[in-house]
């Protein structure tokens, strides 16, 4: 029995005596591409390849399969893969760009960095009002310095100002918010002084921030 892959021609031979001879041949069906899978159909010798997904080959190597019609984002591009009119599979990409933005920058001025709403796009989110660590140096007050480094704290961070309509003004009135000390405290620094006396010198560093309103100017 010949199946439907398997074709054969029956020729005759010429000479004193007919010969018949009679030749097969085996259809090789192709493998269907990446992407598709192989369908029967009825009489016929070779599946047909019916598109079932696009592939998206990563930087790393890896290979991700994609269904038809369905979507993945990965970070700021997104891909959608489709079929066209004439049966082929097809890759859309769509990249989102972002504004330009220091990560690195960002955190180093004590910042914090998130998301802008949504998007995959980044942002840095300014500290709130806080006391920071200052720097070691020394003090000089005249002739006299610090016999060692002192650190003095700081106030640091973002605060919210507004502007309203008054009704007392009939105006438009500006509210400045400022990160300011809140609570200080004295140092009485040591001094050596050039004449080789010893001095001391009352400075202030600051122990709470917080926000203050104030009339803008």
């Amino acid at each position: 029995m010949v199946d439907v892959c398997t074709r054969c021609e029956c020729s005759v031979e010429s000479g004193p005596v007919k010969k018949y001879r009679l030749s097969c041949r085996k259809t090789h069906c192709a493998a269907c591409p990446e992407g598709y899978t192989e369908e029967a159909e009825s009489g016929a010798c070779c599946a047909r390849c019916v598109p079932t997904a696009c592939v998206l080959p990563r930087p790393d190597g890896r290979i991700i399969s994609l269904q038809v019609n369905s979507t993945r984002e990965e970070g700021c591009n997104m891909y959608s893969c489709g079929v066209n009119g004439k049966g082929d599979l097809v890759m859309q990409t769509k990249m989102t760009t972002c504004p330009p933005f220091d990560r690195q920058a960002c955190l180093d001025a004590g910042g914090r960095v998130s998301p802008i709403e949504t998007s995959c796009c980044e942002m840095c989110t300014e500290p709130e009002c806080r006391k920071t660590r200052g720097t070691l140096n020394y003090i000089s007050v005249g002739d006299c310095q610090s016999e060692q480094k002192i650190e003095l704290n700081y106030c640091e961070g973002k605060c919210r100002s507004k502007s309203m309509y008054s009704l007392e003004t009939a105006a438009v009135e500006q509210e400045c918010v400022c990160c300011a000390p809140e609570q200080t405290e004295q140092l009485s620094v040591p001094m050596l002084c050039g004449n080789g006396t010893q001095s001391h010198h009352t400075v202030l560093s600051v122990t709470a921030c917080d926000c203050m309103s104030k009339h803008c100017t």
